[in-house]
Order: structure tokens, then sequence, then C-alpha cells
């Protein structure tokens, strides 16, 4: 970090009479202009618009423009989990909403197992609510991320940045940094109940945008990345989900201007809604910095650097389930499902890794509206550390099922 820092003075130092005209954002341009001015929400999806196509989510606009009562979604499948990075050539103007917000926990369901929340692109899954009578402990879970709130008999909190007024004792331990390098979301609430009665599951986390213009950031609207809130219990009960963390909200431009909202909350806890997870944070890098808005998160402020882009990211997504192709970006919702089996025997789920160790094991979890939830292991990945594949044979339950993969693995010894 010393190294950072001094390499950082020496370069403003030596740009000092020159430094507006001297900031680069980085981007080409080759993703055009973002231009978005219809009233209305729109969902931010790179794949049906023909950008990013190296799906690293750094995407390289000239100019980025949305408009008063555009409200643009950000949906985790559809930005592959990570954090998003806007890069623009020229002006950046934000007056409608941009939406990066972790979906609440769902309300306990005596005699079925929750569904687990999504997060915002770089956030993290709350974890699943206890569903009664005939599921056994290991059917509660812990929300994901590095802080993500325990399963414990009352979903705790997670944790993000530095703790709030109302992120109390038992909650998750705070993480990242104040620079946000690297750009991290927020971490998912813990899933609640007991054995007796059913629990609300934990709130999903935030997740993280770094927008970073070669001219100007104005933000007269809003930016969310506000954590999902736990889960409710059924009525009389104390066993709600924890709230997920807020997210990351990073602005870099040579002036960032505006009257607007940054968010990023954390969300509350299904029992107490006065007991919040820890809020995420903001930074804004400007020389100068005339922001007047609001922002109710952990925010620092500082003079623009080049900060690296995300390389070689880890990425795992499943390609096809008993041979039927799956969308790049999957809905993972019951209206419209992604793969339809009709086989009452085990299936092949063909998974496909970038970034992860040759040789890594990964889980599929599947979570069933029929019956509890089960992990199936791959075989080991096979291929190469920039592209690799493994499947899994799996029997998935009568009607919807909902299933998650997951790759973990030990860092090599330095």
């Amino acid at each position: 970090m010393s190294v950072l820092i001094r390499v950082t003075v020496l370069v403003l130092l030596a740009a000092v009479e020159g430094r507006a005209q001297a900031l680069n954002s980085g981007s080409d341009g080759s993703d055009g202009a973002l231009t978005l001015t219809t009233p209305g929400e729109v969902v931010f999806d790179p794949a049906a618009s023909g950008i990013d196509d190296d799906r690293d989510n750094v995407f390289h606009f000239t100019i980025i423009t949305i408009g008063p009562g555009v409200i643009v979604k950000m949906p985790f499948n559809k930005l592959q989990g990570l954090p998003v990075v806007w890069l623009a050539t020229g002006a950046v103007q934000i007056d409608g909403t941009i939406d990066l917000d972790g979906q609440p926990g769902s309300s306990a369901a005596p005699g079925v197992l929750n569904r687990a929340s999504i997060p915002g692109p770089g956030g993290y899954p709350g974890g699943v609510g206890f569903g009664g009578a005939g599921f056994s402990g290991a059917d509660l879970r812990a929300g994901l991320g590095p802080g993500g709130g325990s399963a414990l008999d009352v979903g705790t909190a997670a944790g993000h940045a530095v703790p709030g007024a109302n992120f109390g004792a038992g909650s998750a331990p705070a993480y990242g940094n104040a620079l946000l390098v690297p750009l991290r979301g927020g971490s998912g609430g813990g899933g609640g109940g007991i054995i007796s009665v059913a629990g609300g599951g934990g709130g999903a986390g935030g997740g993280a945008l770094r927008i970073f213009s070669s001219t100007s950031v104005v933000v007269n609207g809003t930016i969310t990345a506000n954590g999902g809130n736990g889960g409710a219990p059924p009525t009389g009960q104390g066993t709600g989900g924890g709230g997920g963390s807020g997210g990351s909200i990073h602005l870099i431009a040579p002036s960032i201007t505006g009257s607007g909202t940054l968010s990023v909350t954390g969300g509350e806890h299904g029992n107490a809604p006065g007991f919040a997870s820890s809020s995420g944070r903001v930074r804004l890098d400007a020389f100068t910095n005339q922001f007047a808005g609001t922002s109710n998160s952990f925010t620092t402020r500082g003079t623009p650097y080049n900060v690296p882009l995300p390389r070689a990211m880890p990425f795992v997504r499943v390609t096809s389930i008993g041979g039927i192709p799956v969308s790049a970006a999957p809905t993972g919702d019951a209206a419209t499902p992604d793969a339809s089996i009709n086989q009452s025997g085990p299936v092949t789920v063909a998974i496909e890794a970038r970034n992860v160790p040759v040789g890594t094991v990964l889980q599929v979890r599947v979570m069933s509206e029929a019956s509890p939830d089960f992990v199936v292991n791959s075989a080991p990945l096979e291929g190469t550390l920039q592209l690799s594949t493994a499947s899994a044979d799996v029997t998935f339950p009568p009607g919807f099922s909902r299933g998650f993969v997951r790759a973990t693995w030990n860092p090599p010894t330095p």
C-alpha cells in the first residue's frame, strides 16, 4: 500500500498544471455512447446489446447519459455476478437511477425451504432461511461473502464497511478498504429459523460499480447499491433473517458535481427494522470535487489515480443441463425456467470456468421446492487456467429447482 501512495503523490505533483487534461479513464470508446433518455425501467444487458465481448464487465463508452425518469437495473446474472466498471472518454451525466441493490430475503415459509436472495453484481447472496418442521439444522445457511452473516437461530447481519450506529454485536466483520481496490460488493445476511419454527432468508449484498470519466461526472439522480432486508419471521416469532451489507460506488473524474444521492445502506434485520447490517463504501476521486448530494455511507474523497482494472476475474457458469443449452445470462426465475428436464434419473450439468485453477472440484447446490437442498460435486476442472470445463451428474427433484455453482480453492504458496 505504501508504494501505491508514493507513486500517486509523485504523479500528482508532476501534473498540477495540466491535470484536467492529463487524466485518462482508459476507455477506447469501443462500446460507443450509452444514452438512455426514455423514462422507464431499462435492464443493462451487455449480451443483448452486443458489447463487452471479452466478458470482463469493463465497458468502454464515449459518453454516458442516464436521463430523468430512467431506472437502469443491473441484474446479477446478466453481469456474471462481477463488479461493473464503466469507463468514458467524455462526460457522464446521471439524472435518473442506477440500481445495483441486493434482493430482500424471503419471508418465512413453514414446510418449504426459502430461496436464496440474489445480490447486485459484485455482491454475495443471502443465506437460505430454515423451513421449520421436517428440515435438519444443515438446511440453515450462512450468508456468502467476506462479511457474510452466520447461520444462527436468528440470522446475523452482514458486514462490509466501518460499522454504523445500528450495526450491533454479533454482526459479521467489516472488510475492504477506503481505496476500493479491489472493488467489492456487499455480503449476504444469515438465514434464520430453528427446528420447530421457520425463519426468514438473509438479504443479499449490494453490488459494486466504478464510473471513470476522462472529462466529468455529474450525478443529479441516484445510484443505489443497498443491501437487501432480512426476511420476516412468522407472526410472533423471532426467527427473521439478517440484512445484507451495502455495496460499493466509486466515481473518478477531473470534475465531480451534482446534487443527487449515492446510497449503499445495509439491509435491516427481519426481526428488528431498526437493526441494520453495515453500509458499504463510497469513494469520490476528483481534482474539482463539488458533489453536494447525499451519501449515507462510509465516504472518502481523494484525487484521481490510475485505478487497476479488474483482470483475470474467476468465473464459473453452467453451459447446459441434460444437453439443453443454458443462456450466458440465466434468469433463475420460476416463471421462465432456464431449462426444462423431463427425466427422473441423473442428468449431466456441464460447467465452464475461467481463471479457476485446473483440478478444482466445483460444488453444485440445488434448492428445490419439493425437498431439502443438496450439493453435488463435479469432476475436477480440465483444460487451462484461461478456460476449463467440468460436469456433474445431478438428479433433480420434481418441480422448480434453483441451482448455484461454487468454486473454492487455496491460493498457491508464495
